[in-house]
Order: C-alpha cells, then structure tokens, then sequence
C-alpha cells in the first residue's frame, strides 16, 4: 500500500493492518475494524524511525587498515579486509601486522612481512594493469588476483595493498589468516573477536545505518 492510498481516506483495516504487520515483522493477527489512516501512518513511520537508530554497518579502523562489517543478530561480522588506505602502502605499517599470516594455497601461510611481489605473480595467472578506469585506487602499478577474494595492488616491486573480500564464489572458503602468535587460524568473515586476536582493536569504529 502507498503513502497516496493511506492519504486518500479511511481504509478498511484488513489491508492497512497487513501493511502494519509487515512493519512490525509479525503474523498471524487480523482485525475487522476500520482505524484512521493518520494512526497507520504514524504508527509505521515511528517504527521506521526506532529501526533506523540500531545500526546494521560497521566501518572501523587501525592505522592503514580499513574494515567492513554487517550486523546479523545484534553482532558485526566483518567481511571486507583493505590494508594500505588512507594515502599509506601496505608496506608502510608491516611493524604492526607484519607477523599475522596469509593463507597462500591450502594450508601454505606466510608472514605478511614476508610477501613479496615476485611471489604473488608465481602463485598468480591474473594479472592486471591497475590505471585502467576501477581497477583500484592507485594511479599506477599493477592488480595481481588470486582466486575469487583476494587482490593486491602492486608497483615498483612493492605492495600497495592488499584487499580480501568474504563474498567469493560458491565453494570457496574463506581467506585464512593466522595469528601473529601462529596459535589461531580465523577465516572470513571474521567475529570482532577473531579481528582483535588478528590486528588488534579498531582506532575508530563507526555503526550506521544505511537502508
């Protein structure tokens, strides 16, 4: 139903209050009376109002390091990883992660200190230029992929970034990292807790909510 069909009069209650019902997330309840347009409304936009203040994302930072989160069941889940934002290469921050691993191939990690470029194009057939329109935001270089989650954004036979991204392709598991401690293994998504034992707490977190 539309805010014009709500304006237009008193409806009858049955299709206003399945509007209602849809709003509050409830079921199973139905009326024969008719109730004013203005209540309805009303009703519908302050429940609007008090669901928008319960943020459903979360952007968090540390230092060169930039997270992503959506909220399931009250709790962030964080699915974009970048490091090297913020005009600061990867390379720039490697004394605060540099011991944190990658998995590279199955059950194959390696020290983020210890990448290198020469690396990542052996273990990569896709390989792009990176000054092509959307193809990262550095102006030059090149974007190495590796499967369906993981970039690098190179130049200079240095690394610039590294992006991870949990939305891959059906089938594939979650990029792997283990702590810099080697004792635990977190793959994406990660829980908040699992990105505390991994790069330690954000130095800015922002929850919003967005539509």
């Amino acid at each position: 139903m539309t805010i014009d069909g709500f304006l237009a009069g008193q409806v009858e209650f049955d299709s206003s209050w399945e509007y209602v019902k849809k709003a509050l997330g409830i079921s199973g309840c139905k009326s024969h009376f008719n109730i004013p347009n203005k209540f309805l409304i009303g009703l519908v936009l302050a429940l609007t109002v008090v669901s928008g203040c319960r943020p459903n994302h979360r952007y968090a930072t540390k230092g060169n390091i930039k997270i992503t989160a959506l909220y399931f069941d009250g709790q962030p889940i964080y699915r974009n990883l970048q490091i090297g934002v913020g005009g600061r290469p990867f390379y720039a921050n490697l004394e605060q992660y540099g011991e944190v691993s990658l998995e590279l191939g199955t059950g194959n990690f390696v020290k983020l200190r210890d990448l290198t470029v020469d690396l990542l194009k052996a273990k990569s057939s896709i390989i792009e230029d990176v000054s092509k329109p959307g193809h990262g935001r550095w102006s030059s270089g090149e974007r190495i992929k590796m499967g369906s989650r993981l970039i690098f954004c190179v130049d200079n036979n240095q690394i610039l970034e590294l992006y991870v991204n949990a939305v891959g392709l059906e089938g594939d598991e979650g990029q792997k990292f283990r702590t810099a401690d080697d004792k635990e293994i977190a793959a994406m998504p990660f829980t908040h807790e699992e990105l505390q034992s991994l790069f330690g707490e954000p130095d800015v977190i922002n929850d919003v909510w967005h539509q």
